[in-house]
């Protein structure tokens, strides 16, 4: 069952009270004091950390959201710049930059005579 929150009218001591959904909320004591409801909303979350070392995370994230191309490009930065700063590097970004060189200089380790296109 949930609990509710009420205020006392004079005192401001707040007590949660646990309740029924279908109960009438309403919290009166035993001097016959009414108190105040107070109306929150507990069970919300805001956007869901995200750990910036998984990709599994910012796929999940992005899928979810539905996001456009610049705008995952402005998550994956932000991401980025956590890890950066949490690492001292990012190490993903690297391992990317050093296979993007490695796929575009294969073809020379195959063909040593042939020189790389400007």
């Amino acid at each position: 069952m949930p609990s509710y929150s009420y205020k006392h009218p004079k005192t401001n001591k707040i007590i949660e009270v646990v309740q029924k959904m279908n109960d009438k909320h309403e919290y009166v004591d035993e001097k016959g004091i009414k108190y105040e409801r107070i109306f929150e909303c507990s069970n919300l979350s805001k956007d869901q950390s995200i750990d910036e070392f998984s990709s599994a995370d910012f796929s999940r994230k992005t899928r979810e959201k539905n996001y456009n191309l610049g705008e995952m490009w402005k998550v994956s930065q932000e991401l980025s710049n956590k890890r950066k700063s949490k690492a001292g590097k990012d190490e993903i970004k690297e391992k990317h930059l050093i296979n993007k060189y490695e796929n575009r200089t294969s073809h020379l380790k195959k063909n040593p005579n042939k020189k790389i296109p400007d």
